[in-house]
């Protein structure tokens, strides 16, 4: 197994865990210190060739070996013991990318995440509590969930170095080291962390998009975390593409008109002739879902009115009385069926 990582100790760590967990013994490799850390120095080839014919349980790290694996035999003993069956378990970390050994499984060892960046701040409370700033422990204890969410983005490594500088320039005031670990974030990311410190800029010099800056700055207060735990939610944003005036509902504006006119006629047929269904009929006709329908619907309506209310309207009488016909209960009830 190839586990790429820069964090050395912690994957050591880990893999403690994990021999501790199979009870298996935890044996390392490194070019410098040889095996276990005993000073000697073991060609890794040397050791390969011994992991081949061994049939014990044990897990092997193998530290940063690449440098070796330049030399083809080396690699070549590298895949010969990744296609064994039986034996020790090898585990090779390394910060460089793994060689082109389809029997290898590659992993990527992730970055801290909340709950072991705030076990290692309070470990670095104990130590310096022992040490060079008496009380820390009690204000990383205090501090301890805040300084882990501050820090993530970083290794363990540059977080504990960050914790270790801001508690001992700062001393033991909880604020103080907050706001260090914050400011100095950016430059312990490096250049080939995955993010980039951007500096704040002023809403003033965003053009434009002016309601959502007002929605924004209204809906600022439900951003704080003690509102997000109260339940408190911020609601929709407003659409930056949303129509601002009825011209951008395009040719749907032009049916509306015309069904306006056709309403305005057909009210005025009703009104001569008393047919109360054919008023119902044009004024059930629908106009499409735009700002200028609701203003299309209340000119009909108004015309409609208008018609059925103006003695110009009435018509002679079937049998000639000339007497103009009044509006009947069913064609009022068919306009105030159109008005709603």
């Amino acid at each position: 197994l190839w586990l790429q990582t820069g964090e050395e100790l912690r994957a050591l760590a880990l893999l403690d865990g994990v021999s501790e967990a199979l009870e298996w013994p935890l044996r390392t490799w490194s070019m410098s210190r040889g095996r276990d850390e005993e000073g000697a120095r073991q060609p890794l080839g040397e050791l390969l060739s011994e992991l081949m014919s061994a049939r014990g349980r044990a897990l092997w790290a193998l530290l940063d070996p690449s440098p070796a694996l330049r030399d083809p035999a080396v690699l070549r003993g590298l895949r010969d013991l990744a296609q064994r069956r039986d034996g020790p378990a090898v585990i090779i970390i390394s910060p460089s990318p793994a060689p082109p050994i389809p029997e290898l499984v590659l992993l990527r060892l992730g970055l801290p995440d909340s709950p072991t960046l705030l076990r290692s701040a309070l470990g670095v409370g104990r130590e310096l509590e022992r040490g060079a700033a008496p009380g820390s422990k009690a204000v990383i204890d205090e501090i301890g969930p805040a300084l882990a969410r501050v820090g993530l983005g970083l290794d363990l490594h540059r977080f504990e170095r960050l914790v270790r500088e801001a508690v001992l320039s700062h001393g033991v005031r909880g604020d103080a080291v907050l706001a260090h670990v914050a400011a100095h974030k950016p430059d312990a990311l490096g250049d080939d962390a995955l993010l980039e410190r951007v500096e704040p800029a002023s809403p003033e010099l965003l053009g434009g998009l002016g309601e959502l800056k007002r929605w924004l700055g209204r809906r600022a207060l439900a951003l704080d975390p003690r509102a997000r735990a109260a339940a408190i939610r911020t609601g929709a944003a407003p659409s930056a593409s949303a129509p601002t005036s009825a011209s951008s509902c395009g040719p749907s504006a032009t049916p509306a008109v015309a069904s306006a006119a056709r309403a305005s006629a057909a009210a005025t047929r009703t009104a001569s002739t008393g047919s109360a269904r054919a008023a119902a009929t044009a004024g059930a006709d629908p106009a499409p879902a735009c700002p200028r329908a609701p203003i299309a619907r209340a000119a009909a309506t108004r015309s409609a009115g208008s018609a059925l209310s103006s003695p110009a309207a009435g018509s002679v009488a079937a049998d000639g009385s000339g007497r103009g016909e009044q509006p009947s209960g069913a064609a009022l009830r068919a306009n105030n069926q159109h008005s709603r």
